[in-house]
């Protein structure tokens, strides 16, 4: 009952991907698995917002390298748990 609460730390760099249309079983790991071929993932981040009623579910991914990070807009339009990924 006395320790303190952990930080988690997540590191994000200029070169990020928003990534939308997420379904609410999407896993960081999935996420990081799915854009992982086209180079290294420095952080996944998934969001949910309730606001106004409606369910979005999004996520940043961060890539070292702008090259990285343009090849893995081509998951635009691929299909993940259903639903069509907004790159």
């Amino acid at each position: 009952m006395n320790s303190s609460p952990q930080k988690v730390i997540c590191y994000e760099t200029p070169r990020k991907l928003y990534v939308g249309n997420l379904a609410r079983t999407v896993q960081p790991a999935e996420l990081k698995n799915l854009s992982s071929r086209f180079g290294t993932v420095v952080s996944v981040r998934i969001l949910h917002d309730t606001k106004a009623g409606k369910r979005r579910i999004f996520g940043f991914l961060s890539f070292p390298s702008e090259a990285k990070r343009d090849a893995a807009m081509s998951l635009n339009g691929m299909e993940l748990h259903g639903r069509t990924l907004v790159v």
